[in-house]
């Protein structure tokens, strides 16, 4: 256990003298982390709890967890550029994924409700594209899930066009696709955009995760500044007045004349 700040230095001191363009940790508890980030050249490095190969290796028990950042050789990770990394779940559902420069989305890790998006729910040692997605670019990675007791995750990806795909757990509807199926291939949330009117149709500019174990909730802001909400919705936070579960995005300001704009968009790292 370290008390002060310590230099991440890598195997060989091979992360002296480089910069961090982007990092992220799954929420867990701490003998259940792990970690990702990607230097200023590029390159990508994970560390941490490795159980569901969220690492990365080709060994995944208790006695193999990856102490120091070390970067991933397969799938011809050392030749790539990455420009943005993401980790969420938690214990057997925890799962990582990366961005490269020119939009490709790599997944691997943890897979038990589908949520890297494979078709499939086999766990994942070797990175993997997820399959199902239009052919553009990946500009962004969303997720939540895996604390508590459930361990299962559900993910996001949002394309360039600004549509939004999701797959994984989907007990309460957190997927947004209408029904509580989990999903192995991407599904498109078409409620918040099927891009048929682009000029006219908001998109989601932000999209907002939060969840504890399986109760995932989500907010997306649109680009005329209104809400939609979707998933777990126990305590009524999804704001449609009652305390039952949305499979299907949905404007909390509909039926509310209070709702009128936003001033502050929060983010839990209860997912992603």
């Amino acid at each position: 256990h370290k008390f002060t700040p310590h230099w991440i230095r890598g195997a060989s001191d091979e992360l002296n003298n480089k910069q961090v363009i982007d990092f992220d940790a799954n929420d867990a508890n701490s003998s259940e982390t792990h970690c990702v980030l990607i230097t200023d050249d590029y390159k990508l490095y994970c560390w941490g709890d490795n159980r569901a190969y969220q690492c990365g290796t080709t060994t995944n028990d208790n006695d193999d967890n990856v102490n120091y950042p070390k970067q991933i050789a397969s799938a011809g990770f050392t030749t790539k550029k990455f420009v943005a990394c993401y980790a969420h779940g938690r214990y057997d559902s925890a799962c990582t994924f990366a961005i490269e420069e020119d939009g490709t989305a790599w997944c691997w890790g943890g897979n038990n409700a589908g949520q890297l998006g494979i078709g499939n729910t086999t766990n994942q040692s070797t990175p993997q594209n997820p399959t199902g997605l239009p052919n553009k670019p990946v500009i962004g990675i969303g997720g939540m899930g895996g604390y508590s007791g459930s361990y299962y995750a559900s993910t996001f990806y949002i394309m360039h066009d600004h549509t939004v795909w999701s797959c994984g757990y989907n007990g309460y509807g957190q997927l947004g696709i209408g029904n509580t199926s989990n999903q192995s291939t991407p599904q498109q949330l078409t409620a918040l955009n099927d891009n048929s009117s682009p000029s006219t149709t908001p998109y989601v500019i932000k999209l907002i995760t939060n969840g504890a174990g399986y109760h995932g909730s989500c907010c997306a802001i649109m680009s005329d500044w209104t809400v939609r909400t979707w998933g777990y919705n126990g305590v009524g936070q999804l704001g449609a007045g009652n305390t039952s579960h949305i499979n299907t995005p949905y404007n909390p300001a509909a039926n509310n004349d209070e709702l009128w704009g936003i001033t502050h968009a929060w983010f839990n790292q209860g997912g992603d």
